[in-house]
């Protein structure tokens, strides 16, 4: 009889999840191979579980990272493309604003964390980044930081006053100032 290491039916190609750290869940593979079957899981290329089911539930980390399996036999192994999974807050900082130049920015923005700009108390309508790109007016910005995750926290409110440098001009200077010699 011919000796024939697993080969993986599924996944077929690198899979892809978030969640919220702390969150289950399941993370399993398929294949055709003959028994018996060891199953090794993998995080961030540490060994952490053995098993000879093909599946395992988790708790998501709190830091994102990929898991693998390697399947063995008594002919051979097969490594699994890889799950790659992204851990989203569950708890995010206030944000915190500041002047840059003409725009205003998060200086402590977090990855998993969606922006949100208000101004003089309503949602500013395609303000999403971490910068404020629309120009600044005089009067009050937030933004406001979520999560799926998390429950919503606004900034402080940052105020802006645009100033004006007004000249003035006596009479005899804009006479001065337009006068044309011949």
């Amino acid at each position: 009889s011919t000796c024939v290491s697993p080969t993986i039916i599924s996944p077929a190609g690198v899979t892809t999840l978030s969640g919220c750290a702390g969150q289950n869940i399941q993370l399993s593979v398929s294949v055709i191979s003959p028994p018996p079957l060891i199953y090794n899981w993998y995080f961030n290329d540490q060994l952490f579980f053995t098993s000879s089911i093909p599946g395992i539930s988790i708790n998501i980390p709190t830091v994102s990272g990929t898991y693998r399996c390697t399947i063995y036999n008594n002919c051979g192994s097969v490594t699994s493309p890889p799950f790659n999974i992204t851990s989203l807050p569950v708890n995010i900082s206030k944000p915190i604003i500041a002047r840059d130049k003409n725009n205003l920015v998060v200086t402590n923005a977090e990855k998993g964390v969606s922006y949100e700009w208000w101004y003089n108390g309503l949602e500013e309508t395609g303000e999403t980044d971490v910068k404020h790109n629309a120009p600044l007016i005089t009067g009050t910005y937030q933004v406001k930081a979520s999560s799926q995750c998390a429950s919503e926290v606004f900034s402080e409110p940052k105020k802006i006053i645009n100033m004006v440098k007004v000249i003035t001009l006596t009479t005899e200077e804009i006479i001065i100032k337009n006068h044309c010699p011949n």
